[in-house]
């Protein structure tokens, strides 16, 4: 499984015209009792979901996948065959949908014995004769100028990558006939049949010493030396897991890296480690020379992750995969693990922290994103602080905590856009109560609700209640009411007061609070809203200065009305000055274009 880092770079594709060999021990499937059955099936759904969520273009075409049984000598007894053949007929029970994604071929064997290695051999042949002669080459001159171009600056020039606008730069003159989109195409096409690599997505802006990131056109990367890189570096990069005990370190210095990958050379050093950061298999924050690697990483989360308080407020959101073919990769999360490094370092100062499969970062409020233990899901959880009466030194961090939320979920969309999996997976709304009572983010189980469930709840002015945990939550603690406007985008002023933004929420406030010389304050909303008396007026006046809250905020609190209905009474009140703040909220809304979109959707 170590290997799993590096092959999500060599396994990304375009082309129908791939084949994969998984190879098992049947050994390891043959008694049900000590469970290596259903471990051995987990495997092999655990790869095929890799191999697919790898491959960079779905509708290319089902690549060939063979599964071979090997050991088949092993088996004890005369029943050898019907083993193998239940072990795969037990895996097209369970991963149907998954096995769709492919054409899969089933194989077992000695494979220590040639002859029994011919059937495979002869399958192999027949499945690549299909699929070459399927494949008319559409740019068969350019990519052999192409590939003369490689092998001039490889020999001649001894260089083993090259970003993609510096290769354009370099070959322009002698390939002046063809336009830089004809050559990408050529490029594409001889990564395909791995010729050369090319990683077009592939961002090099730290290379750059501006901070301006490139357009598209001129992102990427070729690795013109594939043994190179295959060999000397992959493979030992892939390999230092298991052939080294890491003791749980979590930073590398760079002659760490140099005796880890062999290289006695300055200079070697040098490009591997820039090669690496590029395609973000390795970063060093804050430029201290000390390198973080996620695929090395073997602690687990500190039990002060989660670190509870009568203050506390969680929200979060789930990014889960559709179907049964998705996977969250562990170099998928590692790329967002770099990024949010990145993100989270500045001069002189880390604001993160990191473990295997988990990372948490912190501006005043926390963000953790952490990947389930089965890979199928993506947590990402905010904890904030809600304003507490009698600590007037603990800050409400709500807004910096939905800041922080709509950074890393950012983060995790546009992986999954560089992915091409934009139909495949659901954004899902994490239920506050059950995140604390949990205390736990690498749950797969923990209760979630969508936008629609959300949005039904408001209508109906009801809680939503998750069966699966027993929770019930408003709507408004779910969505973090003040700060996400989805809801009061849809609803507008069918929306209750608790959908109110936070700044005008704050305005409201402002205006009532104070004793009016006419009497239409807060007391009078009261009145009006509840029909309450002046004895329910005093209880919660008291509770505002035993509190320390605002009074205002406390009446919403317990006549949770629409935002049409507050409209009307403060209309009847004449506060003019409350209805500029509601008016202006709405023309806020309509403006945004976020939100305009979101309100379409």
């Amino acid at each position: 499984m170590e290997y799993y880092f590096t092959h999500s770079l060599l396994l990304a594709t375009s082309s129908s015209m791939s084949f994969t060999a998984w190879c098992s021990s049947l050994r390891t499937i043959y008694c049900h009792k000590d469970g290596k059955q259903l471990e051995a099936l987990h495997q092999v759904q655990y790869w095929l979901r890799f191999l697919n969520v790898t491959r960079m273009n779905q509708a290319a075409g089902k690549s060939q996948v063979f599964l071979v049984g090997s050991h088949y000598d092993k088996l004890v007894g005369a029943s050898r065959s019907e083993i193998a053949q239940q072990f795969f007929k037990l895996l097209k029970g369970e991963a149907k949908e998954l096995l769709n994604c492919f054409d899969v071929h089933y194989c077992y064997m000695n494979c220590t014995d040639s002859s029994q290695l011919e059937p495979l051999c002869q399958k192999l042949d027949q499945a690549a004769a299909i699929v070459q002669s399927s494949q008319k080459p559409t740019v068969p001159i350019i990519c052999q100028r192409v590939m003369e171009e490689v092998r001039q600056l490889t020999i001649c020039g001894k260089v083993k990558f090259i970003l993609w606008r510096e290769f354009v730069r370099t070959v322009e003159q002698n390939l002046a006939d063809h336009s830089e989109e004809q050559l990408r195409t050529a490029v594409e096409y001889l990564h395909n049949i791995s010729e050369l690599l090319f990683f077009p997505s592939v961002c090099s802006t730290h290379i750059r010493q501006n901070g301006d990131e490139d357009p598209p056109s001129t992102q990427g990367i070729l690795v013109l030396d594939l043994q190179w890189l295959g060999n000397d570096i992959f493979g030992t990069f892939g390999n230092v897991p298991s052939s080294f005990s890491l003791q749980k370190q979590e930073r590398w210095s760079q002659q760490d890296l140099a005796n880890l990958l062999y290289l006695s050379s300055t200079e070697d050093l040098k490009v591997v480690l820039e090669l690496l950061e590029v395609l973000e298999l390795i970063v060093c924050p804050g430029g201290k020379e000390e390198y973080i690697i996620p695929a090395w990483l073997t602690r687990e989360k500190g039990e002060d992750i989660w670190v509870e308080s009568k203050c506390s407020a969680y929200y979060g959101v789930a990014y889960r995969w559709r179907k049964d073919y998705g996977l969250f990769s562990q170099a998928f999360f590692a790329r967002l693990q770099l990024r949010l490094l990145k993100q989270f370092t500045s001069p002189g100062e880390e604001r993160f922290r990191i473990w295997k499969d988990g990372i948490e970062c912190v501006d005043e409020a926390k963000v953790l994103a952490q990947v389930s233990t089965d890979r199928r899901v993506i947590n990402v959880v905010g904890h904030g602080l809600q304003h507490n009466p009698r600590d007037h030194r603990a800050l409400d961090t709500k807004a910096k905590c939905w800041q922080l939320l709509t950074v890393v979920s950012a983060h995790v969309e546009k992986l999954l856009a560089e992915a091409h999996a934009d139909s495949d997976w659901d954004k899902l709304y994490l239920s506050p109560r059950d995140m604390s009572q949990r205390q736990d983010s690498s749950s797969s189980e923990i209760a979630v609700y969508t936008y629609h469930d959300i949005l039904a709840a408001e209508q109906q002015q009801r809680s939503l209640y998750s069966k699966t945990s027993a929770c019930e939550d408003k709507p408004w603690e779910v969505l973090m009411a003040g700060y996400d406007v989805t809801i009061l985008s849809s609803l507008e002023r069918s929306a209750r007061v608790q959908w109110l933004d936070a700044r005008t929420l704050q305005e409201l406030c402002g205006l009532l609070d104070p004793e009016h010389p006419l009497g239409k304050d807060w007391k009078n909303l009261m009145e009006i809203l509840g029909d309450a008396t002046s004895q329910d007026i005093e209880t919660l006046e008291s509770r505002a200065s035993r509190e320390n809250c605002s009074p205002t905020r406390l009446v919403f609190q317990k006549f949770p009305v629409t935002i049409d209905r507050l409209y009307s009474v403060l209309k009847a009140m004449g506060r003019e000055d409350c209805l500029l703040e509601i008016d202006s909220m709405f023309h806020s809304l309509k403006s945004d274009p976020e939100c305009e979109l979101l309100h379409s959707s």
